[in-house]
């Protein structure tokens, strides 16, 4: 994991070695964590621009970002800060895939969540932000301990609900993604790996077998079969009548009739965790 130095505005390698020395010496590691809306890929400050120096780089938008999420770490005493743009070297497929895989878990461990709402005004509704849309920040909202929303001038705060997650149904779960967006089809299985717990290898150009892999990957972990709730209204057979399509679906939007969903630990009757290979579907 590699981590920001608010001071220096450096990028420092924060593996598990160097983090147990500098504890032992009394220095903390702990850090703030940004989430926010991407801009267009030109205008956010990479890994490689914060590397080089350049001083152009200051020029881009995201560097106010990156100022911002800084100096409120420097104010509440955290020397550290990730924040995705930056602090993983995307040309790295290695380091990308260990980075997307653990994310929830670093936003979990994070001190402090920042999250910038850059479309919302003073006074405006944070709820109608396009951060409520987009794919990754569902685990954003989730994983953190503490967090604060930002828009273009004024901050709030809210209560963790990382302790709610455990008694809530995977099709529920899967209904917060419906709707939302990515950048790339693919991301918007990626970005859920955290809230289930799962990990599984980034194969981008797999389209919407991303998400097939994904519940495969569920189903090896939990016997819930609120996972299997799904419809597509949409698809018919020449008849009329629904088209059945096998267990599976193809994208979290249809799970979006999940929200409702409530845990009966008394139903849920299925084979324990295992091989999804070996498993079946007992009806």
């Amino acid at each position: 994991m590699k981590l920001l130095n608010c001071s220096t505005l450096r990028i420092e390698d924060m593996h598990p070695a160097r983090k147990q020395k500098l504890e032992e010496q009394g220095v903390s590691t702990a850090y703030a964590i940004l989430s926010h809306r991407w801009e267009s890929d030109e205008d956010e400050v990479t890994f490689e621009d914060i590397a080089s120096a350049d001083m152009r780089t200051k020029n881009l938008l995201g560097w106010s970002k990156i100022e911002k999420t800084c100096t409120e770490a420097l104010r509440i005493g955290i020397a550290y800060a990730w924040i995705d743009t930056c602090c993983v070297d995307k040309r790295n497929l290695t380091e990308l895939t260990e980075a997307i895989n653990s994310m929830f878990k670093w936003y979990a461990e994070a001190e402090i969540c920042f999250a910038y709402l850059s479309d919302v005004d003073s006074g405006g509704d944070s709820t109608k932000s396009v951060w409520f849309t987009r794919g990754w920040t569902l685990q954003e909202l989730i994983a953190p301990g503490r967090m604060e929303f930002y828009d273009k001038h004024d901050s709030s705060t809210r209560r963790s609900i990382q302790s709610l997650l455990a008694g809530i149904p995977v099709g529920r779960r899967m209904s917060w993604a419906a709707d939302r967006r990515a950048k790339k089809e693919e991301d918007r299985a990626y970005s859920l790996l955290g809230i289930f717990g799962v990990s599984m290898p980034l194969l981008y150009g797999e389209g919407d077998r991303a998400f097939l892999r994904l519940q495969e990957e569920i189903i090896k972990e939990t016997n819930d079969m609120s996972l299997f709730a799904w419809c597509d209204s949409t698809v018919t057979s020449p008849d009329g009548s629904a088209e059945f399509r096998g267990i599976l679906t193809t994208t979290p939007d249809h799970l979006r009739d999940c929200r409702d969903l409530t845990s009966l630990s008394d139903l849920r009757r299925g084979p324990e965790p295992g091989n999804s290979k070996k498993r079946e579907i007992q009806v």
